[in-house]
Order: structure tokens, then C-alpha cells, then sequence
């Protein structure tokens, strides 16, 4: 990756723009981008991970893992009451929309 980019950066100093703009496109496409994309999303996928303090390949929490019988509409509304209790507005007004 090094190497192409500095490729094109001699066209580039010696006046040769649209000759190290080619360059540079075509040794993204051809080279490096696919690989530092591909490590891009794996970067991404550890931080969340992280950040979420979430084991990879783990379950998430609070996840339908069994199979109890229940709907879709069922699971949702247990999701939406679970949702509401952890964030302490169930029950709340919302004030923004209560001043309409």
C-alpha cells in the first residue's frame, strides 16, 4: 500500500496530477482497498464488541435462544416493556410530546 501511494505521489510532485490520480485509483482497486476495507470491518466489528462488552460469537443478552411458544408480536411487546423499564420511562409522560 505504501509503495503505490508513494507511486503516485511522484506523479504528483513532479506535476503529473491526473497521472498520480490514476495511479492512486487504480492501485485501490487493484491492490490495497479490498484488504484495508476488509480490515476496516474487522477493526469495527472488535470495537463493538468491546464496547458493548460483548464476547464474540456470544449470544446477545436477552436474546430468544429458546423456543417458549411465543409470537413475533409477542416478543416484540416484551421487548418494547423490557426497553421502557431499562431506560426508566415506563409509565412517563413524554414531555416534548405532551406540550403539542
Amino acid at each position: 500500500m505504501v509503495a503505490d501511494l508513494q507511486h503516485g505521489l511522484v506523479h504528483y510532485r513532479e506535476g503529473r496530477i491526473s497521472e498520480a490520480l490514476w495511479w492512486w485509483q487504480f492501485s485501490y482497486l487493484a491492490n490495497w482497498g479490498s484488504t484495508t476495507t476488509s480490515a476496516l470491518r474487522a477493526l469495527h466489528s472488535l470495537v463493538a464488541h468491546v464496547r458493548l462488552d460483548s464476547p464474540i460469537g456470544a449470544a446477545v443478552e436477552g436474546a430468544d435462544t429458546d423456543d417458549d411458544g411465543l409470537t413475533d408480536e409477542q416478543l416484540g411487546q416484551q421487548a418494547g416493556a423490557l426497553m421502557a423499564a431499562e431506560l426508566g420511562v415506563h409509565g412517563q409522560e413524554h414531555p416534548a410530546r405532551d406540550k403539542a
